[in-house]
């Protein structure tokens, strides 16, 4: 999402933060033909996605309120890509306007490539460490989740820290 992001010079809206309102004045502010939203799942009440509801459909949404109309259209064709962790979470009537493409679980060696590349290139870990964390991750922990590798990382200044943090998880299973 950030390399989309970057790529086309757009802002990552973050759908667990946003309210339909916040969503409608983006919309409204910058008439987007292409927006990225993380967590779409996350948005709690279906009656919030009437907006991106709208704006996909039709491409064009009418606001009245009591102080203001506006009426705003897409100057070409609207794009959404957006991330979920859970498909059943979004409306079946938003849900039929994406392309769903579920990726696969990553591999050992993915898990541990990504790993070791979060946490030098975003958290200025030393790649011996990198290393070493993305190991207890994915031997101890028996995670692919990169974001425990980040946990980790931030909790731990050396490698015997690594291990008393993956023993303590451990022990909370």
């Amino acid at each position: 999402m950030e390399d989309l992001s970057r790529y086309y010079n757009v802002p990552i809206l973050l759908a667990g933060a946003s309210t339909r309102a916040g969503l409608r004045d983006y919309i409204v502010e910058n008439t987007p033909t292409l927006m990225i939203i993380d967590e779409l799942d996350k948005i709690e009440n279906p009656l919030d996605l009437t907006i991106l509801l709208t704006w996909m459909e039709s491409q064009r949404i009418v606001i009245t309120m009591a102080t203001k109309k506006a009426y705003v259209k897409c100057p070409s064709v609207c794009k959404v890509i957006a991330t979920a962790n859970r498909t059943d979470r979004i409306p079946p009537e938003l849900l039929s306007r994406f392309v769903v493409v579920r990726l696969k679980h990553y591999t050992e060696e993915e898990v541990r490539e990504i790993c070791v590349n979060i946490l030098t290139k975003r958290e200025g870990v030393e790649k011996d460490m990198a290393e070493a964390i993305a190991k207890a991750v994915i031997e101890k922990l028996k995670s692919r989740d990169p974001r425990d590798c980040v946990k980790i990382a931030r909790l731990a200044k050396s490698r015997e820290e690594v291990e008393r943090i993956t023993d303590t998880l451990l022990r909370r299973r």
